[in-house]
C-alpha cells in the first residue's frame, strides 16, 4: 500500500487515511468534499462491478463485505437500473 505521503507500506491504509485522501483530492479538482467518502468510492466499486457482471459472492470477497446483505443493497441498485438483465439471461 501506499500512505498519503507516498510512502511504500506492508500494512493497509486506516479508514481514516483513505477518507483525508478523498477530500484532499476532492479539493484538488474542484468537487464539495462534503459529497465524497471513502464509503463512496467503496459502494461505487459494488455497484459497477456488478452492473459489469461480476457474480455477487466475488464481489464480497474483493470488497470483503460481511454479511452478504450490505453488498446487496449494492448489486440491487445495479441490477435495477439494468431492467433487461431478467430476459437476456433467458436468450431472448
Amino acid at each position: 500500500m501506499v500512505d498519503v505521503h507516498g510512502n511504500v507500506r506492508d500494512s493497509r491504509l486506516s479508514a481514516q487515511s483513505v477518507r483525508r485522501i478523498v477530500k484532499r483530492h476532492c479539493d484538488r479538482v474542484g468537487l464539495d468534499a462534503d459529497h465524497y467518502s471513502a464509503h463512496s468510492l467503496r459502494a461505487g466499486l459494488a455497484t459497477s462491478a456488478a452492473a459489469g457482471g461480476a457474480a455477487s459472492l466475488r464481489i464480497a470477497d474483493h470488497g470483503r463485505w460481511r454479511p452478504l446483505a450490505v453488498l446487496q443493497g449494492y448489486v440491487g441498485s445495479a441490477q435495477a437500473l439494468d431492467h433487461g438483465t431478467a430476459l437476456r439471461a433467458t436468450g431472448l
